[in-house]
């Protein structure tokens, strides 16, 4: 009824139709188009929440800085707003995350998702919909650590959201390994990259922290 009042009965009937054709269409790729596609190597994309920010907006802006990132392409998806001007940021596209016509990534999303090489993220995975391909390295960012248990029990599937994940220290290892489902080898604890700022002195946007 939510769903209703929200999109009214013509489009709640085609938000209904649009998901259905997007899951078919996403079971389609996963089986058979998803090891054919072109990676660019160049090509890396973040992901957020809220938007534009946290360790993904930290690690993005140090890249910008470094020479070592010039000739690579960038794409930010976001889901409520851009956050910034797109001016300011020659190399870097934005896209909307969510389609507005069915439940599921948008079509230009999903592009991209498909074909960048580098993926980081905060908290949902761009890849939680369609599979990884092997040629991608998605990196987990996350946003902090404390312990806490899953309230669903995670597949065997699950395991292939990310190649690695980052956690602040030895400690939090096996929690994460656990929380994530996945083996401990996969969790890297060498900190986030927000972390970072509070050695930079030079550094005055403390509020992403």
């Amino acid at each position: 009824m939510n769903s209703v009042k929200k999109y009214g009965i013509l489009g709640f009937i085609i938000r209904g139709i649009g998901t259905f054709l997007y899951r078919i269409f996403i079971l389609f790729y996963n089986k058979m188009v998803l090891d054919k596609i072109s990676i660019d190597e160049k090509q890396i994309m973040f992901l957020s929440y809220p938007d534009f920010s946290d360790n993904s907006r930290i690690l993005y802006e140090y890249m910008q800085k470094e020479d070592l990132f010039k000739n690579y392409k960038f794409v930010w998806l976001y889901d409520e707003t851009k956050n910034c001007d797109d001016k300011l940021f020659s190399n870097t596209v934005f896209i909307k995350w969510r389609s507005r016509y069915y439940s599921g990534i948008s079509p230009k999303a999903l592009l991209k998702i498909m074909s960048s090489k580098y993926i980081f993220y905060t908290h949902i995975s761009p890849t939680s919909e369609i599979e990884k391909n092997e040629q991608q390295l998605v990196i987990n960012l996350w946003h902090g650590c404390g312990y806490k248990k899953r309230t669903t029990k995670l597949s065997s599937s699950d395991n292939n959201l990310f190649d690695y994940a980052l956690v602040p220290g030895d400690v939090f290892v096996p929690i994460k390994a656990e929380f994530w489902a996945c083996n401990e080898d996969k969790v890297i604890p060498i900190g986030y990259p927000r972390y970072d700022l509070l050695f930079d002195k030079s550094q005055d946007s403390y509020r992403y922290i």
